[in-house]
C-alpha cells in the first residue's frame, strides 16, 4: 500500500511539474519583459524572506525555547481543577498532539482520570498543538503579507485561546475536587536538546523543503496570477456576483482562496503579489484566509485529525472531541466573516 501511495505521489509530482513548467513558459512567451522582471523581483524577495523566516522559526522549535510554557501550565490546570497528567499532556501537545492525547487516554483507561477530565483535556490539547504547528509558518507569512498575517493569526490564536478558557471554565464549574498539580518540564516526552550544529542542519533542511515547495507550487501560480491580473482575465467574476459583495469577493480574493487550498504559504505568495500591485487590502486577505479555513478544515479533519483521535481515544470519545472542536471553529469563523464584511462596509 505504501509503495502504491508513493508511486501515485511521484506521478502526481511529475504531472504537476510538467504543468508548472508549461505555465511559466507560456507566461514568459506571452508577456512583456516589464511584467516578467517585476514578478521575478517579487518572487526573489518572497523566497528570500520566507527562507530566512522559516530557518529562524525552526531554530526556535528545535532549541525547545517554548519549554517555559511548562511553568505557565500550572495555574491554568489548577484553574480548571484537572489532574496533573492533564497539565503534562497540555505541554506535550506543543510537540505532539497525538502523544498528548495518548497520555490522557492511557491514564483514563488505567482509571487515573475520569471521562470528563479526559475529554476536556483532549479539547484543551488542540490549542498548544495548533499554535506549535502555526509557528512553523508564522514567520514566513509575516515576511510575505505582513499586517494581514498578524490579523489572521490574531483571529486564529484568539479564538483558540477563548475556546480553551471556556473548556477550563466548564471543567472548574463541573468539578467537585481540586487536585494537587505537579508539572515538571523534564517529564515531557519526545524532546531532547540538540547541539547548535544539529539545529543548524535541521533548520536548513526544513527551510530548504519549504523553499522547494514554493518553487514548484507557488512560482508557477504566482506567474500565472500576475499574468491574468495584468490582462484583466478575472473580470468575468464581476458578472457572476451581486455588486454588494464584489468589494470583498473580488477576483483577487478568489485567486487567493484557490491558492489557499494548496496551503497558507502558497496563498501568501499569491496575496503578496496582489499587495505589491495594490489590487487588494489586508482585510480582504484575512477574509480569504478565514473562508479558506471553513473549506479546508473539514477536509483536513477527515484526512488526519479524526482517524488519529478515534484510534487514540476509547469508544466514541475521539469523534466527540473532534466534532466539538470543529463545530466551534466553524461557528467562530462564520461569525468573523460576517463581522469583517460589516465592519469594513
Amino acid at each position: 500500500m505504501k509503495k502504491k501511495s508513493s508511486k501515485l505521489q511521484q506521478t502526481g509530482f511529475i504531472i504537476w511539474l510538467v504543468i508548472a513548467i508549461t505555465l511559466i513558459v507560456y507566461v514568459i512567451i506571452n508577456s512583456d519583459m516589464k511584467l516578467i522582471m517585476k514578478t521575478s523581483r517579487s518572487l526573489f524577495k518572497l523566497l528570500t524572506l520566507v527562507g530566512i523566516a522559516a530557518f529562524v522559526g525552526a531554530v526556535f522549535e528545535y532549541k525547545a525555547w517554548s519549554r517555559f510554557a511548562a511553568f505557565m501550565v500550572k495555574p491554568l490546570i489548577k484553574f480548571g481543577r484537572l489532574p496533573d497528567v492533564c497539565g503534562v499532556a497540555l505541554v506535550t501537545a506543543i510537540f505532539s498532539n497525538n502523544a498528548a492525547n495518548t497520555l490522557i487516554a492511557n491514564s483514563y483507561e488505567e482509571g487515573n482520570i475520569t471521562r470528563r477530565e479526559m475529554i476536556i483535556s483532549g479539547l484543551c490539547n488542540s490549542y498548544p498543538a495548533m499554535v506549535s504547528h502555526s509557528l512553523r509558518i508564522l514567520f514566513p507569512l509575516l515576511s510575505a503579507i505582513g499586517i494581514a498575517a498578524i490579523g489572521y493569526y490574531s483571529f486564529t490564536f484568539g479564538i483558540g485561546l477563548l475556546m480553551t478558557f471556556a473548556f477550563l471554565l466548564y471543567s472548574r464549574l463541573s468539578s467537585k475536587h481540586d487536585p494537587e498539580i505537579t508539572v515538571d518540564a523534564q517529564t515531557i516526552p519526545g524532546k531532547r536538546d540538540y547541539s547548535w550544529t544539529e539545529v543548524t542542519k535541521k533548520s536548513l533542511k526544513r527551510a530548504g523543503k519549504l523553499l522547494l515547495r514554493l518553487l514548484y507550487i507557488t512560482v508557477p501560480i504566482y506567474f500565472m496570477v500576475a499574468y491574468m491580473a495584468k490582462n484583466q482575465l478575472f473580470n468575468f467574476w464581476k458578472e457572476l456576483i451581486p455588486d454588494s459583495i464584489q468589494h470583498w469577493l473580488t477576483p483577487e480574493t478568489m485567486a487567493i482562496l484557490a491558492a489557499r487550498l494548496g496551503g497558507l504559504v502558497n496563498a501568501a505568495g499569491v496575496a503578496s503579489e496582489f499587495l505589491n500591485q495594490q489590487q487588494i487590502t489586508h482585510w480582504q486577505i484575512v477574509l480569504a484566509f478565514i473562508i479558506g479555513n471553513v473549506i479546508t478544515n473539514p477536509i483536513r479533519t477527515i484526512r488526519r485529525n479524526l482517524p488519529a483521535a478515534m484510534g487514540i481515544f476509547p469508544g466514541r470519545n475521539g469523534l466527540l472531541i473532534v466534532l466539538i472542536l470543529q463545530s466551534l471553529r466553524l461557528a467562530f469563523a462564520v461569525l468573523a466573516i460576517i463581522v469583517i464584511i460589516n465592519w469594513n462596509s
